[in-house]
């Protein structure tokens, strides 16, 4: 912190996420939560509790040195809630290893539906479950294409919680009836990883709020073209035209997921490839580990 008399050091925290964030704090005043008696009480418990520790939170990153946020979406809300101003809230995008990713070819690929996540419970693999079915259930998609099509979901696995919440996944896919076209990878090699990049056609994310979303960025460097959560960084930095054309798509709920699948695998070759070209030169350079390297190295020479 800045007082010296406390710790003789520097702060310079650079910010993933915000601990604390305006849509909490709107979601424990109104929330399912303050139905019943008990449940009001307890939700009002928890937002004295959370109004309370953001502003310790707040205080305590006014305090910093330097400070660096990993996207402009996480940047907004350290201005609201650490009140800092913008000139003191340099972005420094994650390191992402983009090259790794670049050598995949655009053309010549599978009828894949590709997620990449752990599976933890913010990473709404349900909602890539319930889009996918959607989407073979639409009608004006051609036999041929839903034939062809299959979801595969790598991820990692932490604990026993994340290997049972594998299992009802699974449970899920059989009970709508895609368990037959749905794959899971666990724990996958990096060579794996960029192996199912370099045959996937589209790219599901359906996180709420990412701060950033380094997975996003893997498959548009490897040619993928994304359907994300339109929300936070994704939104804000990553899936935004390139020079007015698109490079990806966004999406919220089922519906709107089903029907940008089906865009992507029925639009002609040519213009799904324009737009996976694109989707790689957008993120080549700005998100590479040089990049983070050379903007980290700028926010922090004031103080080095």
């Amino acid at each position: 912190a800045r007082h010296h008399w406390a710790v003789q050091c520097r702060c310079t925290p650079h910010s993933f996420s915000s601990s604390c964030s305006s849509s909490s704090s709107s979601s424990l005043s109104t929330g399912t939560a303050a139905r019943s008696r008990v449940g009001m009480l307890r939700a009002r418990a928890k937002l004295v509790y959370y109004r309370a520790f953001a502003w310790a939170y707040g205080w305590a990153g006014r305090r910093s040195h330097a400070v660096c946020a990993n996207s402009s979406w996480t940047r907004g809300h350290l201005e609201q809630i650490w009140r800092l101003p913008r000139s003191r809230l340099p972005i420094v995008y994650p390191p992402c290893n983009t090259r790794a990713f670049q050598p995949n070819p655009i053309s010549g690929r599978d009828a894949v539906v590709l997620s990449i996540a752990q599976f933890r419970p913010e990473k709404n693999h349900a909602l890539q479950l319930r889009s996918f079915a959607h989407f073979l259930a639409l009608e004006r998609v051609p036999a041929p294409v839903r034939d062809a099509s299959r979801l595969v979901l790598v991820g990692s696995c932490r604990n026993d919680g994340d290997r049972s919440r594998l299992e009802r996944l699974k449970q899920l896919a059989d009970k709508l009836g895609i368990g037959e076209r749905t794959q899971f990878e666990v724990n996958v090699s990096l060579e794996e990883l960029v192996g199912w990049t370099r045959r996937a056609q589209i790219g599901l994310h359906t996180m709420w709020c990412e701060h950033f979303g380094i997975g996003i960025v893997e498959l548009m460097a490897a040619g993928v073209v994304v359907v994300a959560h339109d929300s936070g960084g994704p939104r804000s930095d990553i899936v935004v035209p390139r020079n007015g054309e698109p490079t990806g798509f966004l999406a919220t709920t089922e519906e709107q997921y089903a029907d940008a699948i089906a865009r992507v695998r029925m639009m002609p070759d040519e213009e799904r490839e324009k737009i996976q070209v694109n989707a790689r030169a957008s993120v080549k350079d700005r998100f590479s580990d040089e990049a983070f390297g050379n903007a980290f190295a700028a926010a922090m020479a004031d103080i080095l």
